[in-house]
């Protein structure tokens, strides 16, 4: 999912807020950050098997101009995803309906 206008603002101010040690990578030591355009996503594993409807956890990532080492933060802690509830349980509420 391509970040729209706001949410790229909602996230440069996460990270002006949040992001107090941002500056020299620890892996090649240059100061050059690039925030992606791009929302990515996580999922949860089990043991190789796609499984619908598990958890999934929504990225940005920022990467290092010279070396690509790469930082996740999570998309809904910075306020640009907000989580859908749980579906309900079919079969619970067939049980108490």
């Amino acid at each position: 999912m391509e970040l729209n206008p706001e949410q790229r603002a909602q996230a440069q101010r996460f990270f002006e807020d949040k992001w107090r040690m941002a500056g020299v990578c620890p892996i090649c030591g240059t100061t050059g950050w690039e925030m992606s355009s791009s929302i990515v996503q996580l999922m949860g594993y089990y043991g190789g098997t796609l499984v619908a409807g598990g958890p999934v956890f929504p990225l940005v990532p920022v990467f290092c101009k010279n070396c690509g080492y790469t930082l996740l933060f999570s998309a809904i802690a910075m306020g640009i995803v907000i989580p859908e509830p749980p579906a309900p349980n079919v079969g619970t509420e067939a049980a108490h309906g």
